[in-house]
C-alpha cells in the first residue's frame, strides 16, 4: 500500500493473509493502522478482511477488536463472479457490525486478462447500512464526511444477474483488447446465436468501426443463417463480409482423397470446414491487425463440443465461462430495448451446420439438461451420485457428460484466454491433468 499524504510518500507493505501462494506482495509482520489528525484507521489488503478462518495464526479483523478504530479500510483487487457483490456486502456488514465502526471496500476496476474487476465500492455505517455506494465496472469516485452521522441510502445492492454479466464482459474485451495493443477485432457469424451475442458485446466494447464480421459459409450452411448473420451486421452497422469456403473446403478433400481412399466421411471433413474457417479469420486479423474473438460457449467448451484451430482459434474467447442456457438469456437481454439480436438466430434449434440437417441435440443433450449438470459438476463438484440424486437421473446421460468434460481437457489447455464469471471455469487454475486415465 501507498499512501500519499501532504507530499509526503510513505510505502506501507501489508497483506497478512495469502489466498495464492505466489502472489507478488511482501507479507507483513504486523498488523497496520494509521492515524491521520486524530482519526484511526484500520487498514486491510483484499484477503485481510474476507475471512478470519483463512489463516490459523492471523486474523486482523481481531486485532482492530482490541485496539480501537474510527473507520476500516479494505483495499481489494476482487474479481467480478455471479453474485460477488452480495457476498462481498455481507463479509463487510458483519465486520461494521463486529467493530461499530464504517467499512470502506475500494476495489479494483477493470479487466487483466481473463479476470474482471468490478469496482462496486462501497461504504457501510457502523449499522451495516450503505451510506455510499460507487458504480460498477467503471472508475468512479466520491466523498465521505466520517465526522457527520451519514443517514443510509436507499440503493438496491447491484443490477439484475444479466445486466451485470454483460457489463462485466463488455468491459472484459475492452480491456483485454486495448490493454493489448489493439482496437479491432474479427468476428466469424454463424447465423447462430453465440456469434450473435459476441457480435453485440465487441461493439457494445470497442465500438461499430472496431469490429469485422466474416460470413464463412459452406455447403451445408442453410440460407436463413447467412439471412440472420447479414441483418445481424447490419443491425449492428458493422464491416461485413461473406467469404464462402466451398473451394477452400474442396482443395482439402481432393488432397486428402489418395490417404483417406475409401474411408467414410465422418467428424473429420466437419473439423476441416472449421478450420478452413479459423485460417480465414486468423489471415484476415492479421493483415488488418486486429484479433479474433472465439465464439464458443461454457456447454460446448466442456464437452469438447469444439475444433482445435478452428472454432476454437483466436485471442478471446468471449463467452467461454457463460452456459449455453445464459447465452439465450443474454440474448434476450440484449434485445429488451432494441432488436440487435435476430429472432430466428434465438429460437432455431442450435447446429453447427457442418453436414445435412445438423443439429447440437444430435451429439449432446438438450442445453436445458445439459447444463445443470456441467454446473453441478463442475462448480458445485458434485459426484456422479449426487448428480443422479438431486441434478438428474439419467445414468447413461449423466456417465456421458462426465467422460467428454474428462476426456476434452487436452482441448480446453489450448483453447484462448476466456473471460471468466464464475466462481469455477475453465482456467489456468483449473489443475486437472490430460494424461489421466479417467475410469469413470
Amino acid at each position: 500500500m501507498v499512501l500519499l499524504f501532504l507530499n509526503n510518500l510513505n510505502i506501507i507493505y501489508l497483506i497478512m493473509i495469502y489466498l495464492m501462494k505466489n502472489v507478488i506482495l511482501n507479507q507483513g509482520p504486523n498488523k497496520v493502522f494509521l492515524n491521520i489528525k486524530g482519526l484511526r484507521i484500520g487498514i486491510t489488503i483484499c484477503e485481510d478482511a474476507w475471512s478470519s478462518d483463512l489463516s490459523d495464526t492471523l486474523d486482523p479483523i481481531s486485532f482492530f477488536k482490541e485496539h480501537t478504530i474510527d473507520v476500516l479500510i479494505n483495499l481489494s483487487a476482487s474479481p467480478f463472479e455471479h453474485d460477488k457483490q452480495q457476498l462481498r456486502y455481507e463479509i463487510f456488514k458483519k465486520h461494521a457490525l463486529a467493530l461499530q465502526v464504517p467499512v470502506i471496500m475500494v476495489n479494483q476496476v477493470g479487466g487483466n486478462d481473463h479476470l474482471i474487476f468490478d469496482g462496486s465500492s462501497f461504504c457501510l455505517n457502523a449499522n451495516g447500512d450503505f451510506i455510499a455506494q460507487l458504480k460498477s465496472f467503471r472508475s468512479d469516485t466520491t466523498i465521505i464526511d466520517l465526522s457527520k452521522t451519514e443517514s443510509p441510502i436507499n440503493k438496491s445492492l447491484s443490477h439484475s444477474k444479466l445486466k451485470n454479466l454483460h457489463d462485466a464482459l463488455v468491459l472484459g474485451i475492452r480491456d483485454y483488447v486495448h490493454k493489448t495493443g489493439f482496437n479491432d477485432v474479427v468476428i466469424g457469424l454463424s447465423g447462430g446465436i453465440d456469434s450473435a451475442v459476441t457480435c453485440a458485446l465487441a461493439v457494445a466494447a470497442l465500438g461499430k468501426e472496431h469490429v469485422k464480421g466474416v460470413s464463412l459459409p459452406s455447403p451445408f450452411s442453410s440460407k436463413g443463417s447467412l439471412i440472420d448473420a447479414k441483418l445481424l451486421a447490419d443491425t449492428l452497422d458493422i464491416h461485413y463480409s461473406v467469404i464462402p469456403i466451398n473451394s477452400l473446403y474442396d482443395q482439402f478433400i481432393s488432397q486428402l482423397n489418395p490417404i483417406f481412399k475409401d474411408k467414410t466421411a465422418d467428424i473429420t471433413e466437419e473439423n476441416i470446414q472449421a478450420r478452413c474457417r479459423g485460417t480465414l479469420l486468423m489471415a484476415i486479423a492479421n493483415k488488418f491487425n486486429a484479433l479474433v474473438l472465439s465464439t464458443g460457449n461454457k456447454s460446448e467448451i466442456a464437452m469438447g463440443y469444439c475444433t482445435l484451430y478452428g472454432d476454437m482459434c483466436g485471442a478471446l474467447s468471449v463467452l467461454a465461462d457463460v452456459y449455453k442456457t445464459e447465452v439465450y438469456q443474454l440474448a434476450e437481454f440484449i434485445n429488451q430495448d432494441d432488436s440487435i439480436i435476430p429472432v430466428k438466430s434465438i429460437t432455431k434449434p442450435p447446429s453447427a451446420e457442418l453436414r445435412p440437417n445438423q443439429k447440437d441435440s444430435d451429439s449432446l443433450p438438450s442445453y436445458d439438461i445439459l447444463d445443470p449438470i456441467i454446473n453441478a459438476y463442475i462448480n458445485l463438484s458434485l459426484s456422479k451420485d449426487q448428480i443422479l440424486s438431486d441434478i438428474h437421473s439419467d445414468e447413461a446421460c449423466v456417465d456421458m457428460v462426465i467422460k467428454r468434460i474428462c476426456f476434452n481437457e487436452y482441448k480446453r489447455k489450448q483453447a484462448p484466454t476466456l473471460l471468466r464469471v464464475s466462481t469455477s471455469s475453465f482456467v489456468k487454475g483449473r489443475r486437472f491433468p490430460i494424461a489421466a486415465s479417467y475410469n469413470l
